[in-house]
């Protein structure tokens, strides 16, 4: 190819980077707009197969092209254009002197716009919980286990790896919830953040320790939520059973069902609940507690 060529090529593709980054730019733009509003977003581009040089010497023919690229990349010096997309100058060889190009550009690009006033602590840790966290995971459960169907080489790994690691994981405050929970205790918040879980997973510490459970539906809306989660548990307890020796263990678990609205069902939770209790304690889980405006709950 010819210069001339090669820098029609770099300009072509320098195009389709900033259309792609506008489009992203939009759509997260709305994504957080709910969060924080105005929120500062930056854009880059990464071209590791070019020299600085080589940018500068494609785009300085082109007036509109670096027009656009200043607009994108957030700067009024043509000249900055180089120093703002991560080339290969930046990612060459792992050196001293490679690692000094990688933090000069870090501070062009990153640290020295300052910090912005819309990102505090909870805005970030909401937007990680938004992008990473459970509330992007959906996991229906099924009575039977699904047909798997393995067409590639990648999907025979894939699966291999779920099947041998955790794929659950909590967050800080579902760890602490779980270890340092009061006696009673009421879990909210909006679907998928992991409510049933942090109850399944304290249904499985009380049948650990040879606890009852009681699973209570409140109303039949929450019907379908409890008997999930009672089956849920009820696996969990019969895969600990097979692997223990001792069959006196006096683990049980329960599933009872209510209807709160009516005064007999209220009448007959009392009398069911406090027979139960036997003179100890009581280990009760109600999944999608009616008459609230939150989805689901606990009381311990």
């Amino acid at each position: 190819m010819t210069q001339q060529d090669i820098d029609n090529n770099i300009r072509k593709k320098l195009k389709v980077a900033m259309t792609q980054l506008d489009k992203a730019e939009a759509m997260l733009s709305h994504l957080v707009s709910d969060i924080a509003p105005g929120l500062r977003i930056s854009k880059t581009i990464a071209v590791p197969n070019l020299t600085r040089h080589q940018v500068q010497q494609a785009v300085s023919d082109d007036l509109q092209l670096t027009q656009d690229l200043c607009r994108c990349l957030g700067t009024v010096e043509p000249a900055d254009i180089p120093g703002l997309c991560l080339c290969s100058d930046q990612t060459g060889e792992v050196s001293s002197d490679g690692l000094k190009e990688m933090e000069n550009w870090w501070q062009r690009r990153v640290t020295e716009a300052g910090p912005d006033s819309h990102m505090t602590c909870h805005v970030y840790k909401t937007l990680v919980a938004r992008f990473c966290g459970p509330a992007t995971t959906v996991t229906v459960p099924c009575t039977s286990p699904p047909r798997l169907r393995v067409k590639t080489l990648g999907q025979a790994v894939s699966w291999t790896g779920q099947c041998y690691t955790a794929v659950i994981t909590l967050f800080p405050e579902q760890v602490h919830l779980l270890n340092m929970s009061p006696p009673r205790l009421f879990v909210a918040g909006p679907p998928g953040t992991g409510k049933t879980l942090v109850l399944m997973l304290m249904g499985t510490e009380w049948l650990r320790l040879d606890h009852e459970v009681f699973i209570v539906s409140t109303v039949w809306r929450s019907r379908a939520a409890c008997c999930m989660l009672y089956h849920l548990l009820q696996q969990s307890l019969n895969t600990r059973r097979t692997q223990m020796t001792d069959e006196s263990s006096a683990r049980q678990l329960h599933l009872l069902q209510f209807d709160l609205k009516r005064d007999e069902d209220v009448e007959k939770a009392v009398n069911d609940l406090s027979q139960a209790t036997r003179g100890g304690s009581l280990h009760v889980i109600a999944d999608e507690v009616e008459g609230t405006s939150v989805p689901s709950a606990t009381s311990c």
